[in-house]
């Protein structure tokens, strides 16, 4: 599990990235497949799976729930995803 500041660092060291991190330009975790490191941004997964599922469509409601869980950064990078912001 990774957490600020390397979630950004560490991915010049990863040789696959999920879509996820892709978009969040960052990770925080990584898996060893068969000596490839892959980089996988779960809390944008988890974040993005909440938001689509629960249909929050609200931009004020679901970055306001986003800011509260600490997750500002990957929350933000989520609605330009889903085209909220």
């Amino acid at each position: 599990q990774g957490t600020i500041p390397y979630k950004h660092d560490v991915i010049k060291y990863l040789d696959v990235l999920s879509e996820s991190a892709k978009i969040s330009g960052s990770v925080n975790t990584i898996i060893n497949n068969n000596g490839l490191l892959h980089g996988y941004n779960t809390d944008f997964d988890g974040l993005n799976y909440l938001l689509e599922h629960h249909d929050i469509t609200s931009i004020y409601f679901a970055y306001s729930f986003l800011y509260a869980g600490n997750l500002e950064s990957d929350g933000f990078h989520l609605l330009k995803y889903l085209r909220l912001l």
